[in-house]
């Protein structure tokens, strides 16, 4: 199985580095390189989909360059965080929101647009922690308000800026399914309900497991609606439409390398132009290979 799952990144790999103008021996192995001949790395992840495809394309592009790669499955944030502080790892891929409110302590980020997110938290977070972010990938895993396409047509919803328009002519079909901690969030619906400028009835909220969001807002049953994740594989799967956050409610969660300070003086610029690649990758193409 995991032979049959590395052919499938490494020829994922190979589509997004000839997107981008490059050969594919990088992915495939036909041009082994040795920029980082002699170079072990500790790679770690989360776990999820989206974060084990990004390390697996990681490990797959540094052994080409001849790095030895081992990685590391740790299950959550926090953990993954204090082994790379400790020195554990040598680098995982990291999300701007998460270090923005997660590590550096800030709940809103005001009028930043993402690569100013980006380049505040690399700042901040080599400043306080010592800890330097590398280049971002271009596509952003953060909330989104996800309904059916049919419902889209019918209501006539393209943008967030619709949903009051709705909350006042038709509150009833205004049924939300969240997870336990969207409701609650400064990032989550406080946001939605403070940049659009409504309350979002609190007897159409239903609270249950994330991926019952799916089911839910796939049958209509019981909401119309659903908070997910941007990037999730189940939105192209079951053909929903992501309504259009035209006012930036939610924070931009762009994904990029983190390594300790001294770690990235010794190998930083080589892993930085070795990743470049996946720097590429949109949300179209990470949409799709988290299905």
């Amino acid at each position: 199985m995991s032979k049959i799952i590395n052919s499938a990144l490494a020829l994922a790999l190979t589509s997004v580095i000839a997107a981008c103008g490059g050969g594919s021996g990088a992915a495939d192995g036909s041009s082994e390189g040795t920029e980082l001949a002699g170079e072990s790395f500790a790679l770690g992840t989360k776990g999820f989909t989206e974060h084990f495809i990004l390390t697996e394309m990681t490990r797959l592009l540094l052994e080409n360059a001849g790095a030895k790669v081992t990685i590391r499955d740790l299950p959550s944030t926090q953990q993954v965080r204090q082994a790379l502080e400790g020195g554990d790892l040598d680098m995982y891929w990291e999300y701007t929101g998460t270090g923005w409110t997660n590590f550096l302590g800030h709940e809103e980020a005001g009028d930043l647009n993402p690569e100013e997110l980006h380049a505040r938290v690399a700042q901040e977070d080599l400043e306080h922690n010592n800890v330097m972010w590398l280049p971002p990938a271009i596509f952003s895993n953060t909330y989104g308000i996800a309904v059916r396409s049919s419902l889209t047509e019918e209501l006539g919803l393209r943008t967030m800026s619709d949903l009051p328009r709705l909350a006042d002519s038709s509150p009833q079909r205004l049924t939300l399914c969240v997870d336990e901690s969207f409701g609650d969030r400064p990032d989550g619906l406080p946001a939605v309900e403070e940049t659009y400028g409504f309350d979002w009835p609190q007897r159409l909220l239903t609270v249950s497991d994330y991926a019952l969001v799916f089911t839910s807002v796939d049958t209509g049953d019981p909401c119309n609606f659903g908070a997910i994740y941007t990037t999730d594989g189940r939105i192209a799967a079951q053909e929903l439409t992501v309504l259009g956050d035209d006012k930036d409610a939610f924070l931009s969660y762009l994904p990029a390398i983190t390594m300790m300070k001294d770690r990235y003086d010794q190998v930083g610029d080589q892993v930085s132009e070795i990743i470049a690649p996946l720097l590429k990758l949109d949300q179209d193409t990470i949409t799709k290979l988290n299905a």
